[in-house]
């Protein structure tokens, strides 16, 4: 019930994406670091599970997303095993997301705006249920940021919706990538809940546009 060792490394779907990423070798040289960390043999690992955008198309396997209402039930009964024993000697077991379409469906353009889903965030769900439920909290809203930032809403352990947006990535990409990243503050900045305020009005009022401008204006004009 512990973690007892982990390592990240700055690889992912985009990586994958471009043709610049082959999941097998870094699992495998991932894998075989963590074994000899934490001095065990392979015969002693039970099973070897995987989650999030390795499961996705641009990961090392698609895996199609369960449809919600769901609970942890639901994922189990859905993952699916990948051959992995040339590199690790095991099988891999991947964990599908979620989604709040149905199965095998396609949408229309008109429909996608009521289409959600995740791929990884469904383990931090579990993990936060479980606390919850020994606190007696059963029904709540668990927002998720990152690069992308998820809000699920929970009953009684099942997942009943999810709202997704971009978020992180997107900061990411007008800061560094932009010229208002010079008017953005990196390192040690003190958040003031009135000009938080005043941003989003802007960005009602405005769109997302005009309001990013306006934080170079600010900058230039104001101090702000």
């Amino acid at each position: 019930g512990h973690i007892i060792y982990e390592k990240k490394v700055e690889k992912g779907t985009r990586d994958a994406v471009h043709g610049e990423l082959q999941y097998e070798k870094l699992l495998k040289a991932l894998y075989q670091t963590a074994l000899s960390k934490i001095k065990i043999l392979n015969k002693d690992i039970y099973r070897v599970y995987a989650s999030g955008m390795i499961t996705s198309r641009s990961g090392l396997y698609e895996v199609q997303h369960v449809s919600l209402p769901a609970g942890i039930e639901v994922l189990r009964n859905n993952m699916v095993t990948y051959n992995l024993k040339n590199e690790i000697g095991k099988d891999l077991t991947l964990i599908p997301g979620m989604k709040t379409c149905g199965q095998n469906l396609r949408v229309s353009p008109d429909e996608c705006v009521d289409v959600n889903n995740i791929r990884g965030e469904e383990m931090e769900i579990f993990g936060v249920n479980k606390w919850a439920v020994m606190n007696k909290i059963y029904n709540y809203a668990l927002v998720l940021p990152g690069s992308h930032t998820q809000t699920a809403f929970v009953k009684n352990g099942t997942v009943n919706d999810l709202f997704s947006c971009i978020s992180g990535e997107l900061f990411d990409a007008i800061t560094k990538h932009t010229f208002i990243g010079a008017s953005v503050c990196e390192n040690d900045c003190q958040i003031n809940v009135n000009e938080v305020g005043m941003g989003a009005r802007l960005l009602e009022k405005y769109g997302l546009n005009r309001a990013l401008y306006l934080v170079r204006t600010l900058e230039i004009f104001s101090d702000t």
